[in-house]
């Protein structure tokens, strides 16, 4: 059996490379041949699949977006296992993706490692800048998931509660 791998491009090739181990022995032989015909390395296969599961993390994470008066949207919550390295200026953790309803959380879509730049505490620290890199899908983080969702629920209880006592207190003052 004849393995000619011309026909394919530097990233078929390197696709390729990254799941050597699966060809049989002739083909990688095929393989390793048409890689030192193009100069490549198996660093560069690893860099290239590297890049590829970055720019799949990215397409699946999407653009995040909020369409404010509605509350309607795709937003991260929750922050577990966070590192802070101030060396590199940066901050990592694990947060949770979310599609929102009325600001609700409704449905987690899942749990990424993140890294964004250090950021000062504070009351809404959390949004102050959404600029970040996904570095790795997770699996789900259940205990953060029952956290927001316990934690949007008191918060919209609180709120209930609040709107019904003050309209009690504006109808008995009339």
């Amino acid at each position: 059996m004849e393995f000619d791998y011309k026909q394919l491009t530097d990233g078929e090739i390197l696709k390729l490379a990254n799941e050597k181990e699966q060809l049989i022995e002739d083909a990688r032989i095929a393989l390793d041949l048409e890689l030192k015909v193009r100069r490549l390395t198996m660093a560069d296969a690893a860099s290239f699949h590297a890049e590829l599961k970055k720019d799949e993390l990215e397409q699946r994470v999407g653009a995040l977006s909020l369409l404010p008066f509605w509350g309607v949207g795709r937003l991260f919550f929750g922050m577990e296992n966070d590192v802070a390295d101030p060396a590199s200026g940066s901050e990592e953790f694990d947060s949770t993706l979310w599609i929102l309803g009325l600001l609700f959380p409704l449905i987690p879509i899942g749990t990424f490692r993140i890294r964004r730049k250090l950021q000062s505490r504070g009351l809404f620290w959390p949004w102050k800048n959404y600029s970040f890199t996904v570095l790795e899908q997770k699996k789900r983080d259940w205990w953060q998931i029952v956290y927001i969702w316990f934690m949007a629920v008191s918060c919209a209880a609180l709120v209930i509660t609040a709107m019904k006592l003050l309209l009690h207190v504006l109808l008995r003052v009339h």
